[in-house]
């Protein structure tokens, strides 16, 4: 009887991991494929190849619902205008790993992911393609590359202590990672080593990301010409997130690039911008934040700055510090403060830059607020110019210039 019973247990145990555990592989040849995946379970596995030599898409979608599953899907046309799509929905579960892969252009991947501790990831190569990656929960993984001209890639994450990762090479990409959480990081390993958020490579890209919470760290490099890298952190929503403890990075290589970053709501934020090259443009925006830093350092000729510090609605923006370091020609800076204990720091190196200019106001440093402190230093031959204008109590401003 005992020997019996335990046969039945086994059995029993056996029925029940093989019933979570399911094998799907799908494999197509030829023209105007749709193939169509569903899991209910633990730990199932499904893999789709599509091979298609004409211009016909093929078309492949995967659901699973539950813990440890893994979806892979494979497409590869030798056309010249297919359109591919792959649609990957893993819903209430963790653990769960989505890959998908696409050669050639035209194509549309979208991986949907609920859960703790997921991993998603899409490559596609050739141009005009489309990547999009949705996390709910926390500890997951986004990540996307791309290789290829005019392709849109982005990731969206709620929840806590996930990556994002969004890789591309070519020009007149555009890529957004929106995170709404803390100890989120726009980041991961690139192809260099080390972490990067958004990483672009070539002319005309755009990279946008958004941050809602708190302790949360954005990379963002572009390596080309006419780039333009936007930043928002604790920016105004429905509902209002403030945003505190936050660290911003934006490294821009090459010449006619734009770097804009902008705070709504939130307190020792730290934000750094490199930019090597000329005809590049930065833009800082606080607005109802305290105690944020935020420092730019810049290579080149012709570039420009504008600062804003901005109170608003009752509400004032106080104790920030902005340093500014320019190594170049006829680099420009101005913008306005408005609030109390802000501190300026802007070096000049170089011939004929100037501290306000006709291309902003006709201010440098225009001050509103009490106890402000401005230190102003330009350095190299040619015609620099400092113009500051400051109203109210206890500022103090100092301006050296030497050639």
């Amino acid at each position: 009887m005992k020997k019996l019973l335990t046969a039945v247990v086994f059995m029993l145990i056996s029925t029940a991991l093989f019933a979570q555990s399911n094998t799907s592989t799908v494999g197509q040849t030829g023209n105007d494929n749709s193939a169509a995946v569903n899991q209910t379970g633990n730990s199932n596995s499904s893999d789709i190849l599509q091979n298609n030599g004409n211009d016909v898409p093929n078309m492949a979608t995967v659901d699973q619902t539950g813990d440890n599953d893994v979806a892979e899907v494979k497409q590869t046309s030798w056309g010249t205008t297919v359109t591919n799509d792959v649609d990957i929905d893993q819903a209430g579960g963790n653990e769960n790993e989505a890959y998908a892969t696409q050669n050639n252009r035209d194509n549309y991947i979208k991986i949907d992911q609920m859960g703790n501790s997921n991993y998603g990831k899409s490559s596609q190569y050739n141009n005009s393609n489309h990547a999009e990656i949705l996390q709910t929960g926390d500890d997951n993984y986004g990540w996307t590359q791309a290789t290829g001209g005019t392709t849109y890639q982005y990731v969206t994450q709620d929840g806590n202590t996930n990556i994002g990762t969004i890789l591309s090479a070519g020009g007149d990409n555009t890529a957004a990672i929106t995170q709404l959480g803390n100890l989120n990081v726009a980041g991961g390993v690139h192809w260099h080593g080390g972490l990067e958020g958004i990483e672009q490579h070539g002319a005309g890209n755009g990279a946008s990301i958004e941050v809602y919470g708190d302790e949360n760290t954005t990379f963002v490099e572009q390596s080309g010409d006419l780039n333009a890298a936007t930043v928002k952190v604790g920016f105004q929503a429905a509902p209002t997130y403030l945003s505190d403890l936050n660290q911003v990075n934006v490294t821009q290589l090459q010449n006619g690039n734009v770097a804009l970053f902008g705070l709504t709501g939130g307190d020792n934020n730290m934000i750094d911008i490199a930019q090597d090259g000329d005809n590049n443009y930065t833009e800082f925006s606080i607005k109802y934040g305290d105690d944020n830093k935020m420092n730019e350092s810049v290579l080149g000729s012709s570039n420009r700055t504008r600062l804003g510090i901005n109170a608003a609605w009752g509400a004032s923006s106080d104790g920030n510090e902005i340093v500014i370091s320019k190594d170049g020609d006829g680099n420009y800076v101005a913008g306005k403060i408005e609030g109390d204990a802000n501190m300026v720091d802007i070096e000049q190196t170089g011939a004929s830059n100037m501290v306000g200019t006709s291309w902003h106001t006709g201010d440098g440093v225009d001050i509103l607020g009490n106890g402000n402190d401005v230190d102003i230093s330009q350095t190299g031959t040619g015609l620099n110019s400092s113009l500051n204008a400051i109203v109210g109590d206890g500022n103090t401003i100092v301006v050296n210039q030497s050639n």
